[in-house]
């Protein structure tokens, strides 16, 4: 897969789809499913725009470290831009391999990632 497949779609990714309709839905389970497991550490691999941690963020402990993982530059670019927290560290990788040791790591997600 070309790792700059997204680059064309970056600016329009997020109007591409009725994000708030759909994290109406989404977003609960996430939220349940964090409070419940607990996150000290998580990665969101192919994490795009960075949308659903964007929306969880508030919820996360503060002490909760995240790392967000993408193939596609731009996206990173992109993502890095929407949100302005110390918690994220940015990595341009694909999940095959991630830039932590899986000790390091409390959960896993990937939001959208799996279709493409």
């Amino acid at each position: 897969m070309n790792d700059a497949v997204f680059d064309d779609l970056t600016d329009v990714y997020e109007a591409m789809i009725d994000w708030p309709k759909r994290l109406a839905h989404e977003e609960p389970f996430y939220r349940r499913l964090f409070e419940r497991l607990g996150v000290g550490s998580l990665v969101d691999v192919a994490c795009g725009t960075v949308l659903m941690v964007r929306n969880l963020l508030g919820r996360l402990d503060a002490s909760a470290g995240i790392l967000g993982v993408d193939v596609d530059p731009a996206m990173i670019g992109y993502a890095s831009t929407t949100v302005d927290d110390a918690r994220i560290e940015w990595h341009e990788s694909d999940a095959a391999h991630l830039p932590v040791e899986d000790a390091d790591i409390d959960r896993v997600c990937c939001h959208q990632g799996l279709q493409f």
